[in-house]
């Protein structure tokens, strides 16, 4: 097959796509004779002389049609094609030639890339096509690509990598039928099977490129076979690319047929398990799994597993029990071996999520990683408690705090001694980063202590830590990390003191004003307005104050003669923000308008941010897309996203606008953009499944589910990151939730086993969002004895996990298994009581409960009760602000959680879950 195939465009397309070469610059300008009869036969008498022997003769015959010019060109069709394939291949690229002369359309760039592409050998056609590339001659390149050998293609694609870059700026300059005819040639589909797929996914055409993939794949398999000799054992890409887009398309006995084609057996039975995994037939991957170190028969279908991947499959296919009797013959295995490996058995029980089977092989330290292990993925709070050693009294823990205040302080003297000695040596690297690994230890404790509502220790430890630590330079940042998680606790009074009693001086509080580090999710305003109040305001305790009320923090003092003497009459926002002066830049005019939000000033903060948006400020305009979007305005909203897409180059704004324009009607404009939005990502390299997540925490994704699919489908495993399996599964959900079930089973398969308290706490959340998926799927299978069976295994292994509950239960109701549902409520939430009786001031777990309640639609006064305490504990956390207001939505109070939720917006006004929220509030509310 020759080159100028690659492209399979039409003649007449082929004429057009070539025209912007013009190849023959001799020709250019020349009109040439008239032609009739007498022509046609001068023509015939030249064309003869394309057959001769001689090169010479050959030459001079194309120079002379050359030199007749393009009138010649109906004489030239009128040709038949003949034996010689010299004298068909000048003849076509004459025509070529001539067809692009009458259209038109010239290049100099391209035409004397044509003259230096003519007779020479491959290296200088490689550096030609790269320098046309460079030049964005694109059209020039790829009709120049095409008269090239398949072989010196291949050659080509190796050298200038994969096309990224020229995609996105063909996507810049909206050239779609390049991109087309780029993303379509085979090789292309070989070298970026992704990319291609993607475009044609979302351009409707990929089951056309499927069909075309299979015809060449069938015609090369009847003359060499499926095995590349290239990769020597490896199946071939192409015929790999294959059987996945078929897989994706859910045609798997089609792709059934392409596996049973592979002619080695060890390379087709490999491809079956493949296939077995992609349909999650997991009955059948169970009976085939066996241990790749013990005895089987090799001639039966088979999978050789680890120790990880066959307790893992006979979990799956056959059951709980299943996978634990699979590490008792495992176990027995190695004793046999005498190989008895604890650390590889605890984590297989990790698999099995049996915690008092794996904690007896897992060495917990007093180390972060141990303290996450317990209280992020296992919720074990007692179990941390004991592990921590500080007992369970505030006398106790003053105890412990003072003990940690004395290690410290030996480690810093040492420090102090060696830094005297030698100035800064390896030992005092040394000491130093012991303090700060046992300082962020601490720190740890004291997160999971606020988690538990434990503000007074809190504030002690760091009253007997923290105060040794500031004169430490290395350790500035560890001190101030804290602030903003202890600068918010129940008792705004205990806070102040901290803040004015702990040492600080004057110069210090002042940076804390303006670090942003004491407000949370309202940081970035605090440095504008401690920057603006800094002249008025010179006592920084006032100043952090005033700050505090601009915010509408939580964080103000309790102490009534102090608010009398700061606002005598009462807060006023408009007299306060007066005494903030700023330069009316398009950054002041933001962050104005963000006070205003937080007061729910609504038409005050629309002002403000419009005047930002006129002065240039990015975030201002993107919000006001939102407006327009959420307003219903979407041809309005697209070109506002556009807009701000052409400034930032935000692939998000890019991929709103293909939302924007869907809904608008544009269904080819919508596609386009998110095929857009999708290259932008990775030529920046940034992940995708960043990308993907920003579409599924806002539920505005329409092809997100299903290009997150096709990419796990096509990518190679080892291109998935832990933390982005997560974002995969939800994608998968979406699509349904039986396919993410066994999308989280495949990867957890993938993934390699370690014995690390770190790899323990990696894995095991992991395993439980992945058995989390498992009773999804369940559900939806009808298999109410797995359901059971699988919600009892995690929730025995990590107790009171909302998610199962928010995910299983609703449905459940759905499907008529009331009871079902009220045990797994009961269970869930047993463990939650039992929590608050230990730690009745943990704003956390009181919201927690709360928000499964609200789920389940059970128990609605305790729904309320806990989530008004959560709120109470905390008033600024707008999580928990979400759960209240939808305590009052359970309990039919449409406009008290109006009303309610009105809050997290103002407190996290990008998050667009909250909007959504407030949007199926007012729709439930009844049509007066």
């Amino acid at each position: 097959m020759n080159g100028c195939r690659i492209f399979k465009f039409s003649p007449a397309d082929l004429a057009t796509r070539l025209a912007s070469i013009a190849m023959v610059c001799l020709a250019i300008g020349s009109s040439g004779p008239v032609f009739g009869q007498s022509g046609d036969a001068e023509v015939a008498q030249i064309v003869k002389e394309l057959k001769s022997e001689r090169f010479e003769i050959r030459q001079q015959a194309t120079r002379k049609l050359f030199a007749l010019g393009p009138e010649i060109l109906p004489a030239l069709e009128e040709i038949e094609r003949s034996a010689s394939l010299e004298q068909n291949r000048r003849l076509e690229n004459l025509k070529v030639v001539f067809r692009a002369i009458k259209a038109g359309q010239t290049s100099p760039v391209a035409r004397r890339a044509w003259l230096d592409f003519k007779g020479v050998g491959f290296d200088t056609r490689d550096l030609i096509l790269d320098k046309l590339l460079k030049l964005k001659e694109y059209e020039a390149h790829f009709a120049l690509l095409e008269q090239l050998e398949p072989q010196e293609i291949r050659q080509v694609f190796e050298d200038n990598g994969n096309y990224y870059l020229q995609v996105v700026e063909l996507c810049r300059s909206e050239q779609w039928d390049l991109i087309d005819h780029l993303l379509s040639m085979p090789l292309m589909w070989e070298y970026q099977p992704i990319l291609c797929a993607r475009f044609h996914f979302l351009m409707g055409t990929l089951e056309n490129q499927v069909v075309q993939l299979r015809r060449r794949l069938d015609e090369r398999a009847d003359e060499e076979g499926f095995v590349d000799a290239k990769y020597k054992f490896r199946p071939d890409d192409e015929l790999k690319t294959v059987i996945r887009l078929l897989v994706f398309q859910r045609q798997y006995d089609a792709a059934g047929r392409y596996v049973a084609k592979i002619q080695q057996k060890r390379l087709r039975l490999e491809a079956e398990n493949q296939l077995l995994f992609e349909q999650g037939d997991w009955k059948e991957l169970a009976k085939r799994a066996v241990l790749a170190d013990a005895d089987f028969d090799k001639q039966q279908p088979h999978i050789a597993c680890s120790p990880w991947q066959y307790v893992l499959l006979k979990q799956y296919g056959q059951g709980v029990e299943a996978g634990t009797k699979a590490i008792d013959e495992i176990e027995a295995h190695q004793r046999d071996k005498g190989t008895l490996d604890k650390g590889m058995l605890a984590a297989l029980s990790m698999l099995t999520c049996d915690w008092e089977k794996a904690k007896t092989g897992i060495d917990l330290e007093q180390d972060v990683a141990s303290v996450l292990l317990l209280t992020q993925n296992l919720n074990r709070t007692q179990e941390m408690e004991e592990l921590i050693g500080a007992g369970v009294t505030l006398e106790s823990r003053s105890k412990w705090a003072a003990a940690r205040r004395e290690e410290i302080g030996k480690l810093i003297e040492k420090m102090e001694r060696e830094s005297e000695r030698r100035g800064t040596s390896d030992k005092f690297n040394n000491l130093s980063n012991e303090v700060i690994t046992k300082a962020g230890y601490y720190l740890i404790v004291c997160v999971r202590w606020l988690d538990l509502g434990l503000e007074a220790e809190v504030v002690l430890y760091l009253r007997e830590v923290f105060l040794q630590l500031h004169d430490v330079e290395k350790l500035a940042r560890v001190k101030t990390a804290v602030m903003r998680r202890i600068c918010s606790p129940a008792r705004p009074d205990a806070t102040w003191s901290f803040l004015s009693e702990s040492g600080y001086s004057d110069s210090q509080l002042a940076s804390m004003a303006g670090s942003g580090d004491i407000f949370g999710k309202k940081a970035p305003l605090s440095p504008f307005l401690n920057g603006a109040l800094y002249e008025s305001v010179k006592d920084p305790m006032e100043r952090l104050q005033r700050i505090s009320f601009l915010l509408n923090s939580s964080l103000k003092p309790t102490n009534p003669e102090t608010v009398s003497e700061l606002y005598p009459e009462g807060f006023d926002l408009d007299a306060e923000l007066s005494r903030v002066d700023h330069d009316s830049s398009a950054t002041s005019c933001w962050q104005i308008s963000k006070v205003y939000q937080y007061h729910r000033r609504h038409r005050e903060a629309l002002q403000w941010k419009e005047l930002a948006a006129l002065k240039g400020h990015q975030g201002a305009a993107f919000s006001l897309a939102e407006n327009a979007l959420d307003q219903g305005e979407f041809a309005k909203a697209a070109r506002m996203f556009d807009a701000h897409f052409s400034e930032s180059s935000k692939a998000y704004s890019l991929g709103l606008s293909s939302h924007a324009w869907k809904m608008a009607g544009e269904e080819q404009i919508a596609r386009q953009r998110m095929f857009y939005a999708l290259v932008i990502p990775q030529h920046y390299g940034s992940s995708m499944f960043d990308f993907y997540g920003d579409f599924i925490k806002d539920e505005r994704g329409h092809w997100v589910s299903d290009l997150a699919r096709l990419e796990t489908i096509i990518s190679e495993p080892s291109r998935f990151q832990t933390q982005h399996l997560t974002t995969a599964m939800e994608c998968w959900k979406l699509a349904d939730p039986i396919e993410s079930a066994n999308f989280g089973k495949r990867r957890v398969l993938e993934l390699s086993m370690g014995n690390t308290v770190r790899e323990y706490y990696n894995k095991s959340g992991l395993v439980i969002e992945s058995r989390t998926r498992d009773v999804m799927g369940a559900v939806e299978e009808r298999d109410f004895e797995a359901v059971k069976s699988i919600f009892d295994q995690v929730n025995n292994f990590s107790f009171g996990s909302p998610s199962l509950v928010e995910k299983i239960v609703p449905r459940l109701d759905e499907l008529g298994q009331f009871e079902l549902a009220d045990y797994i409520t009961e269970q869930t939430s047993t463990s939650f009581e039992n929590l608050l009786v230990r730690y009745p001031h943990s704003a956390v777990n009181r919201n927690n409960y709360a928000w499964l309640l609200a789920c389940a639609g059970r128990r609605l006064d305790t729904v309320l009760r806990h989530a008004k305490m959560a709120v109470q504990l905390q008033p600024d956390q707008d999580t928990y602000i979400d759960t209240l207001a939808e305590a009052h939505f359970v309990r039919g109070e449409i406009d008290e959680a109006i009303e309610v939720i009105q809050g997290s917006i103002a407190l996290d006004p990008p998050r667009r879950y909250y909007r959504n929220q407030l949007k199926k509030y007012q729709d439930a509310k009844p049509a007066k």
